[in-house]
């Protein structure tokens, strides 16, 4: 096998073509090269659209697609190549609608960055898929991908705008074409304007400084990798539609409040997997319709725990809201000890915890515009006609300031959380 050596002696082997795909060909019980893996990936999926699938289970599929198209392209000569792209769209299509928060960066990653888009336009169907990722999404989410890289203004107009226009004049859209060819070159401008500024040279380095200047070393350092990336992400793109090239600003509140999501799933939940996964529920004797509804929002907050800490997803921000409510329950505490056992643990530590838990708990109930966090998160992973509504550059602001300004600092509660829970936890080891 051959290697890439790249500094201090670190090598990345070279794979060809058959050793990368023949696990590919394999996992549908196939020989390299077979013709048959159209027909195969075909049925594929279209099964899995039929399925009942959760957004976790969407990502990872999404996120092993590359391979399936790779292995797949290699057949273009099959009779049923052109049923392969429909099929393929209508996947992408039926990814984005019913898992948009969790799979949008991996559907531009793969239409944009490896070439699908450009397939997806020289067939009809594919075509009124590509129209409808454009009217839910906008014109933004054809341009966006390229600003976590080096940006060009000849690659947005050349790429997004070419293929884009083309693919609605083919499907009868002139007009529509026309004006996206208008905006995309006005969009242009403003990345050229950008780049005389200076703007585009250390973007991202620039909103890495910004938020760390902001947060303070103690937060930032306590954020995963992951949010960290999101974090610059969304500055990025506020740059950019300070600058005109972008337009959307919900895309900027998902980055930020998914953070607050990840972040608050690793201080409540990730502390505590042990006795989750070990815990279990029972309902107690039900005396009345009232009480058999409040057991059963319960059980379901104690499924979706219990899945956190298993099989995944994560608990969202509605489910963590729901999840602080339940912490000191005497009804939950009735149907499960997982709670009493962390409540134990803390021993001590726990008024100081349920201190912080209160000043989290504020975090959800202060509104901008009358919407919370929880609001803000759904309205721009999941866009209705009404979100044109909201305010989102205010709600950009407003989220800064939850996030790190005195007296609510979500990441600052964060932290302080997980401090204890560490605590008490590594005391609890030393005392076993």
């Amino acid at each position: 096998m051959e290697y890439i050596e790249l500094e201090k002696g670190v090598k990345i082997p070279i794979y060809t073509r058959e050793e990368s795909l023949t696990p590919v060909y394999e996992s549908f019980g196939l020989n390299y090269n077979d013709s048959e893996i159209v027909v195969k990936a075909i049925e594929y999926l279209k099964q899995l659209q039929k399925q009942q699938n959760t957004p976790s289970e969407l990502q990872t599929e999404v996120l092993t697609f590359l391979g399936l198209w790779a292995a797949v392209a290699g057949h273009m000569e099959s009779i049923r190549y052109y049923d392969w792209i429909c099929t393929y769209s209508q996947f992408f299509l039926y990814a984005m609608q019913n898992a948009y928060d969790l799979v949008e960066g991996h559907i531009k990653y793969l239409l944009l960055g490896e070439q699908l888009l450009e397939e997806m336009i020289s067939v009809v169907p594919s075509l009124n898929v590509v129209a409808q990722i454009f009217d839910e999404r906008g014109l933004d989410f054809f341009l966006s991908y390229y600003f976590c890289g080096e940006v060009k203004e000849e690659v947005l107009l050349e790429y997004s705008g070419d293929r884009l226009c083309r693919a609605m004049k083919r499907i009868g859209r002139v007009e529509e074409a026309d004006k996206i060819s208008l905006e995309i070159e006005n969009r242009a401008n403003g990345l050229r304007n950008a780049r005389q500024d200076g703007v585009l040279d250390n973007l991202r380095l620039e909103g890495e400084r910004a938020w760390f200047q902001y947060l303070g070393v103690d937060n930032w350092q306590m954020l995963s990798d992951k949010a960290r990336t999101e974090l610059v992400d969304a500055y990025s793109m506020q740059r950019m539609i300070e600058y005109r090239v972008l337009k959307m600003w919900a895309p900027v509140v998902l980055a930020i409040t998914k953070v607050a999501e990840a972040e608050l799933n690793h201080a409540l939940v990730e502390p505590w997997r042990e006795v989750f996964a070990s815990s279990e529920f029972q309902a107690v004797e039900i005396s009345s319709k009232k009480q058999e509804k409040k057991i059963e929002r319960r059980r379901q907050l104690f499924s979706s725990v219990k899945k956190a800490v298993t099989t995944g997803p994560e608990l969202t921000l509605g489910q963590i809201q729901v999840f602080l409510e339940n912490l000191d329950d005497d009804l939950m505490d009735s149907c499960t000890d997982a709670f009493i056992k962390i409540r134990l643990v803390l021993d001590n530590l726990l008024p100081e915890f349920q201190e912080i838990l209160t000043r989290i708990k504020t975090c959800f109930l202060v509104c901008e515009s009358e919407m919370n966090i929880v609001d803000l998160r759904n309205a721009s992973a999941h866009p209705r006609p009404d979100s044109a509504n909201i305010d989102w550059g205010t709600s950009v602001l407003w989220l800064w300031q939850l996030l790190g300004t005195p007296p609510l600092e979500l990441l600052t509660n964060i932290r302080m959380l997980k401090r204890l829970s560490n605590t008490a936890l590594e005391r609890r080891k030393e005392q076993s």
